[in-house]
């Protein structure tokens, strides 16, 4: 390194320290984030894979004050990551802020001014939110000075939680001319990490790798038989010494039903899981938050990007669904540094429902040949409404856009800029009002805008097609004219229909072999979650250290025992998750009238049932596009053989 470049890494160095003690408060850099930040500065690119809890947040944060300008746009599908963030980055007078839909119109309108304006330095979204065209217009033009991308392992689509929409992220962070890329993930391993670093572009010299170990967690694995482990639950939570705790659990329902039992032996037990409506959900982490209650039991949804510091402890009362869950969950407790304690009581019947959750997300292949038959048959450039092909088709809209990633990744498709069809146009004072306040042209153009929309009582509503046609003006100009009416404080508006356009490439595909090739990699897909599943009963019955087997898994080759886990104190334990088998078979509970009836609804929602997965799907609980179309998810046969192992239904449903 030549001299001046050497007092270049020592001045950035020296400002960084210095910025992070006068902005943050803190004396010193945590593991791992100094080396984070001179990456950045010497590679315009880095990877940063800490603990969770071990500060990836900083990075982006106090590197958006260490260049002069620029917007720093942070990338999380973790919605209550991005509102605590703005809260705190605010109080610490630094300009930021997140767009979701929870937002008021006014609000939203400031966050744009101060966007373009270069006001604001950090603007966190989700990865869905470039499928908004308005949004893209707002950035398109604006100096970004680091695209950050939280949750980086959702890049990988052999990973543990593969999302379509990073993918697009590369293209995204090209086409803005990022001055700067940046990943942040608590869970790879070398696998995905090398998926990481090539979809990103980042070099191995530029990431930053830290050890999973967390020396004051207690890791206990004391796996339950299902009858008695709500009881052991409840002894557990009576006796421990007064601290945060989370219970995670798999189902809606099993939250509810634990959380009753909790609160009917007296503990401080609020429930939280995705079907409670927005305002509960914020109740209740606001409350556990401030401490008023100190027990959450919930599902997954819980925790994400929740910076708690004093969780004490965390119970999984069943088995999580892979070692890159549990250990993002069990990295919830303790970070401030004090001894935590986790354990973990699922046994191997949770393993059936997590296997069939994998393999009800596969589609039929009646349903994804059809899907295939109907993309191949489109013109050279054509549009798709994602939720009316998942409703067309039968097939999960997270799966569709897994489907169409796949079409892209193959070469066989191109896609193009999303865009809507329709926006609602809300005056603020009234149409007349608009029309008063532009110009004598403006007010022409949208006085014929306007004569081809549906005009009601409080909004506009304008489809961008017959807009287009009638009024000969093109859709760009109509765009940017709805827009200025938001801009200017005219009229709130709103984007409905989206739609995404593609080209297709290479047509060397046929319907036989496309579909093929796709029926394979769900294949290899679902193997691959299957294989995670069983690592997670292999890691709890493994007679060795806990916290080793944690940390090979992501790439520690030689760790030593702990000593703070349930091997390293008690080595003759019997860690088996199993379990007797379920007392009924599946045709103890279907056969007569209840068979007959399944039988009729097969031949009366041929949509719905007409092939043996979507039966099997359906007996096991898991709801559908075509199920919820057809209204039969409240039937009593829905959901009447879950807990049953997937294996067994579906020999049963083939029997038939």
């Amino acid at each position: 390194m030549s001299t001046a470049a050497s007092e270049s890494s020592s001045a950035f160095r020296q400002n960084a320290t210095q910025t992070l003690e006068r902005i943050f408060g803190w004396p010193a850099f945590r593991d791992g984030q100094l080396e984070v930040l001179e990456a950045l500065h010497e590679h315009k690119s880095a990877l940063a894979l800490f603990p969770t809890g071990g500060g990836k947040s900083l990075c982006y944060q106090l590197y958006s004050q260490l260049v002069p300008t620029g917007l720093t746009l942070v990338v999380s599908p973790l919605i209550a990551l991005m509102k605590d963030q703005v809260d705190d980055l605010r109080s610490r007078g630094i300009s930021a802020a997140r767009i979701d839909s929870s937002l008021e119109w006014e609000e939203l309108r400031q966050i744009k001014d101060d966007i373009r304006s270069g006001e604001m330095r950090i603007l966190y979204v989700a990865p869905e939110r470039f499928n908004n065209e308005n949004f893209r217009a707002l950035v398109e033009g604006v100096e970004i000075s680091l695209f950050a991308v939280d949750e980086a392992h959702c890049i990988s689509q052999w990973g543990h939680n593969f999302r379509p929409d990073y993918l697009k992220l590369v293209e995204f962070a090209e086409r803005l001319e990022a001055k700067a890329v940046l990943a942040l993930t608590a869970t790879a391993t070398p696998s995905v990490v090398e998926d990481i670093q090539q979809a990103l572009q980042i070099p191995k010299e530029a990431s930053i790798i830290t050890s999973a170990y967390r020396p004051n967690l207690f890791i206990e694995v004391n796996p339950q038989p299902t009858k008695t482990r709500t009881d052991v639950l409840i002894e557990r939570l009576q006796d421990q010494e007064p601290g945060t705790s989370i219970v995670y659990v798999t189902l809606q329902r099993t939250a509810e039903e634990v959380n009753a039992e909790l609160q009917q032996a007296g503990l401080p037990s609020k429930v939280y899981h995705a079907g409670l409506k927005a305002d509960e959900r914020a109740k209740v982490q606001e409350s556990w938050m401030l401490g008023r209650n100190r027990i959450v039991v919930a599902t997954i949804a819980f925790g994400m990007g929740i910076d708690k510091a004093d969780v004490r402890y965390i119970y999984h009362y069943n088995l999580p669904k892979s070692l890159e869950s549990y250990v993002q969950e069990i990295g919830r407790a303790g970070r401030d540094g004090e001894p935590s304690r986790v354990e973990l009581l699922g046994n191997g019947e949770d393993v059936s429902q997590l296997a069939s959750f994998t393999l009800g997300d596969t589609p039929a292949d009646s349903d994804l040949r059809a899907l295939i038959e109907h993309i191949l048959g489109q013109e050279e450039n054509f549009e798709v409404s994602t939720y009316h092909l998942a409703r067309n088709f039968d097939i999960r809209q997270l799966t569709l856009a897994t489907i169409m990633t796949y079409m892209e990744l193959l070469g066989v498709l191109k896609q193009g800029t999303p865009r809507y069809t329709g926006y609602q146009i809300t005056p603020i004072g009234g149409k007349e009002r608009i029309l008063n306040r532009v110009s004598p042209s403006a007010k022409a153009f949208y006085q014929k805008l306007f004569a081809v929309s549906k005009v009601g009582y409080k909004h506009i509503n304008t489809d961008m097609d017959v807009a287009e046609k009638e009024t000969g003006f093109d859709r760009d100009k109509i765009l940017k004219s709805i827009n200025y009416l938001d801009q200017n404080g005219l009229a709130y508006t709103k984007p409905s229909g989206l739609k995404r356009g593609y080209k297709k490439l290479d047509q060397s595909f046929t319907l036989d072999s496309l579909t093929e090739e796709m029926i394979k990699r769900f294949a290899v897909r679902e193997k691959a979650d299957l294989d995670r599943l069983n690592l997670v009963v292999d890691f709890a019955e493994t007679q060795s250290c806990k916290t080793a087997y944690i940390l090979r898994y992501f790439g520690d080759e030689s760790p030593s025992d702990c000593g703070h886990c349930a091997w390293c104190v008690d080595k003759y334990r019997d860690f088996s998750t199993a379990v007797e088998g379920p007392q009924s078979k599946v045709g103890d509970l279907l056969f007569g009238d209840q068979l007959a009836e399944l039988k009729k609804l097969i031949e009366e929602k041929p949509k719905a049932l007409g092939a043996h997965r979507k039966v099997v799907r359906y007996l096991l609980g898991i709801s559908s596009p075509a199920t919820s179309a057809a209204r039969i998810t409240r039937n009593k046969l829905c959901g009447l053989l879950a807990g049953f192992d997937y294996s067994e239904v579906d020999a049963f449903v083939k029997g038939m």
